[in-house]
């Protein structure tokens, strides 16, 4: 998963689909991307039984930035879901499958130049 992340003004972004994972394993995922990547913005999906689970990440350096609950509310709402969470970590989910795509490249680039969260 590393070779997928971006770098924007000097701070990795990586917004992915993982498919086949179990929902429950986002969030080990997660940490471990935040401690191989050391400082980023992780943003993981899935899709399970016909809905898509999320997961997003926020290192600690950038909690003043970027805020995990935040970017877990905004993509929900794109796949017709909800979600929540703290700074540095959050989960939600919808149930707009087809969507997923196009939010996962909406909210990076609502992330990566707005700093949404903020």
């Amino acid at each position: 998963l590393a070779s997928e992340v971006r770098v924007v003004n000097g701070v990795q972004f990586l917004a992915v689909e993982m498919p086949g994972i179990n929902p429950k394993t986002l969030r080990s995922t997660v940490d471990k991307l935040k401690e191989q990547l050391g400082s980023a913005v992780i943003l993981l999906a899935t899709v399970n039984e016909g809905k898509v689970a999320l997961a997003c990440g926020v290192t600690d350096d950038l909690t003043s930035r970027f805020k995990a609950g935040d970017i877990i509310r905004q993509t929900a709402v794109l796949l017709g879901g909800k979600g929540g969470g703290r700074p540095d970590f959050a989960q939600g989910g919808g149930t707009e499958v087809e969507k997923l795509p196009e939010a996962l490249d909406l909210i990076f680039s609502d992330i990566a130049t707005k700093d949404i969260g903020r």
